[in-house]
């Protein structure tokens, strides 16, 4: 019995590592850096409150995007402080250089955990996608920005 699942386990790992490797082969789902249609991909960021995890995140999300050549390679600048986003997004949007993605300075969205304010970034957010619907990507950390953007008062563009 022991042996049979063994088998069973490998066959499935098997499975998925060829899978994988004949869509990547394939170009299936390429990683290539692509314009939007000629223009920047434009991307937002959208916060519940300062939290010890998001800055690394967003780092780890820059120097993946370097690493993949979306953006030109970038020097980030040493973390300031262990849960605070908003001057290494102000940094993102001002030293990244890219053919391909455009970090949006004045779409950036913290709530600091304050419900009050949590309501008004909402209606920002949603004014903002639905108006000037210059915002290709928003970037959520945590679940209530996440349930934010799921709402079905939001006209994506497809």
């Amino acid at each position: 019995m022991r042996q049979t699942r063994q088998v069973i386990i490998l066959c499935t790992i098997l499975i998925f590592a060829f899978s994988n490797a004949f869509a990547i082969e394939n170009h299936k789902y390429s990683t290539q850096p692509i314009t939007n249609k000629g223009e920047k991909w434009r991307i937002g960021y959208l916060e519940g409150g300062p939290y010890s995890n998001y800055p690394t995140n967003l780092r780890a999300l820059v120097e993946a995007l370097s690493e993949m050549r979306w953006i030109d390679e970038a020097d980030l600048p040493p973390q300031t402080s262990e849960d605070d986003t908003s001057q290494l997004w102000a940094w993102i949007c001002e030293k990244t250089k890219s053919k391909y993605i455009q970090f949006i300075s004045d779409a950036y969205w913290s709530s600091n955990w304050e419900n009050e304010l949590r309501f008004k970034n909402k209606q920002a957010v949603i004014d903002r996608l639905n108006t000037q619907k210059d915002i290709d990507l928003m970037l959520a950390m945590g679940l209530r920005p996440v349930r934010i953007l799921q709402t079905t008062s939001i006209q994506c563009r497809l």
